[in-house]
């Protein structure tokens, strides 16, 4: 079951239930606890449940960290980097139609040696 939203993909994984995965997803859409509730159709101390539940199984401590982890695991994708990625895959670099890969200067300066008499 994929949820796809207008920020956020839900890629089922690591074990997660139905209604987990669907916590996941409304938690990372930032809706409210309140509004979560309802979709789901249960009650503030099963929602409760289910966000332990969330945090044991992806190792997070908050319901913040729930959503880092969950697109630390693959288990959330923006749907933003997903247009991008599909964009550069569709299109080659520098219009070319030429699909190796361009080379890129390093971040790192450049060195540069100095001769010496030694090495004459």
């Amino acid at each position: 079951m994929n949820l796809v939203g207008n920020d956020i993909i839900y890629k089922p994984g690591q074990n997660l239930t139905e209604i987990e995965g669907r916590v996941l997803y409304r938690l990372a859409e930032g809706e409210t606890p309140t509004k979560i509730k309802q979709a789901i159709k249960c009650d503030s101390p099963s929602l409760r449940d289910i966000e332990i539940k969330l945090m044991r199984k992806l190792g997070a401590k908050t319901k913040t960290h729930i959503v880092s982890r969950g697109f630390t695991l693959n288990l959330l994708l923006s749907r933003s980097i997903c247009l991008m990625l599909a964009l550069i895959l569709i299109y080659p670099a520098n219009n070319s139609k030429d699909w190796t890969r361009l080379a890129r200067s390093s971040r790192t300066a450049r060195t540069t040696r100095i001769r010496t008499r030694k090495d004459s």
